[in-house]
């Protein structure tokens, strides 16, 4: 089931995703990131979706319905408006990993497809959209199994758009890339095989950082487990324009999808094992790795959404979450619920002059026991800033009684008579 998230200027939360029956619903959520309003965007059964937010906060949706049309959603100023863009040969072929991507006044449709004679041949294919004409692209057709054929794309600052995927080759499974140059609207017909020949390789992952570093990741199957694989291709150094394997910490056991995101210019590998979740960090874009948190969790509360968003200090496609009370998404600082209570607790005097301030570190709340727990130290805290204040005023009391009792016998000095 693919669950989608858009997080627009204002911090609001939308998490489309599709229910039981086939049919999208979206779910807002409150700056405590709880859930307060699920409605339906489409009546009729949905195959796939793909969603984005653009700079001016509109909501991008595109739907493949169940009898093949494709619709083109978007939400302006509150309104939903849509329109039938195309109608897909859903009797003849299956088509899988929608994506929806903007470029400016571009937008790019990326999917991929397989006729159902024989499921084994697919073909990613690319629809582009400018200034009212439609375009189409084949960008690639290789041998590919249906139950794992897949692709992850990512585009850099100058619009160029970066494909991974696997594919069947001398029966092993392997991770290739190629990229689309939007000035020249062409996509790169020589294709870079980045994995091992005699290895299957699994859950091809590419992300572009804010320096226009690309970076890479798989898992590579072996007789015992899987491998996390990380590679990586810069502009600069002696390996410019290159990929080139990386040393990472050697993680094992992998069970799904590794993602990889950038946060205040830190690098961050989310990955899962068995019943953790688990992160890698970089401060240096990749050069060097260390290890992060390890959490121990329930995986099959666990679940990826693709993540759009134009917030500053971020850049991420894809997060892990969990949803049991509050939506909880996994490692990224930057989507946190906003709590009530202040950062900083101030006593004034009747002249409005502070007299102290007490500040309140804000603390990163991960769970409802957490939040409970600080709500306990919270309390404690008011109780003793309001015996200090009592004291405060005690002590202000005693001040007041002796500067006027100062001030009447300085006055006496130059008023009283003389005998």
């Amino acid at each position: 089931m693919n669950r989608e998230l858009i997080i627009d200027s204002k911090g609001e939360l939308f998490l489309f995703e599709m229910n039981e029956l086939n049919k999208i619903n979206y779910t807002k959520y409150n700056h405590k990131y709880i859930a307060t309003e699920v409605l339906s965007l489409l009546n009729d059964e949905v195959l796939t979706f793909s969603t984005t937010i653009d700079e001016k906060n509109n909501i991008h949706v595109i739907i493949l319905t169940h009898t093949g049309k494709l619709l083109y959603f978007l939400h302006h100023e509150y309104k939903w408006s849509n329109a039938l863009i195309a109608n897909f040969d859903i009797k003849s072929n299956i088509y899988r990993n929608m994506n929806i991507l903007l470029d400016n006044e571009n937008v790019n449709i990326i999917y991929s497809y397989a006729n159902l004679i024989n499921t084994n041949l697919w073909t990613i294919q690319h629809t582009l959209y400018n200034k009212k004409t439609w375009e189409k692209y084949n960008i690639i057709s290789f041998l590919g199994e249906k139950s794992n054929q897949s692709f992850n794309i990512d585009k850099d600052s100058f619009g160029t758009i970066h494909l991974l995927y696997n594919n069947i080759h001398n029966n092993s499974i392997q991770i290739n890339h190629t990229f689309y140059n939007s000035f020249a609207k062409i996509w790169n017909k020589s294709t870079t095989k980045l994995s091992k020949t005699n290895t299957n390789n699994f859950f091809p992952y590419i992300f572009i950082d804010t320096k226009n570093n690309l970076h890479a990741l798989w898992l590579e199957k072996t007789a015992e487990n899987n491998h996390l694989k990380y590679f990586s291709l810069t502009s600069i150094g002696n390996n410019k324009y290159k990929w080139n394997e990386k040393e990472i910490p050697n993680i094992s056991n992998c069970t799904d999808m590794p993602i990889i995101f950038e946060e205040n210019g830190m690098l961050k590998i989310v990955y899962l094992i068995e019943n953790n979740i688990c992160f890698l960090y970089s401060s240096d874009y990749g050069n060097s790795w260390s290890i992060g948190d390890l959490l121990e969790i329930d995986s099959s509360k666990i679940f990826l959404v693709k993540v759009s968003n134009h917030l500053k200090d971020i850049k991420i496609n894809h997060a892990y979450c969990s949803n049991e009370n509050i939506l909880n998404i996994y490692f990224v600082n930057s989507f946190k619920p906003v709590l009530d209570y202040p950062t900083s607790i101030k006593i004034e005097n009747p002249s409005n002059t502070t007299i102290q301030s007490i500040p309140h570190k804000k603390e990163t709340i991960e769970d409802l026991n957490t939040f409970y727990e600080n709500q306990d130290e919270i309390k404690k805290l008011l109780i003793d800033i309001l015996d200090s204040q009592k004291r405060l005023e005690d002590n202000i009391d005693i001040v007041l009684k002796k500067l006027e009792e100062d001030k009447k016998s300085i006055f006496s000095k130059f008023f009283t008579s003389q005998k």
